[in-house]
């Protein structure tokens, strides 16, 4: 490990010039890619919706279903309450 150490420090102090100019160009990628990557992951504000999957066996019926889900919201309304 020292030895492989001691030969990357050789390069880099053996071509300094080009050392700094790829750290200048991966720190003005790096600034780039902060400003124009979207950033819309999280929501800016709260919009006081929950949004939820329920699934079934795929012999269940809707009429079935049905009453299952209400059950589910009448769980969630409780529980944001």
């Amino acid at each position: 490990m020292l030895n492989g150490y001691k030969r990357g420090l050789n390069v880099v102090l053996r071509h300094q010039f080009s050392t700094l100019c790829v750290f200048l160009v991966t720190m003005a990628a790096t600034v780039a890619l902060y400003i124009y990557i979207p950033k819309g992951f999280f929501p800016q504000q709260d919009t006081g919706f929950i949004f939820g999957n329920a699934q079934a066996a795929q012999i269940l019926a809707f009429a079935a279903m049905n009453p299952r889900m209400l059950q589910i919201a009448d769980i969630v309304r409780r529980i944001r309450t």
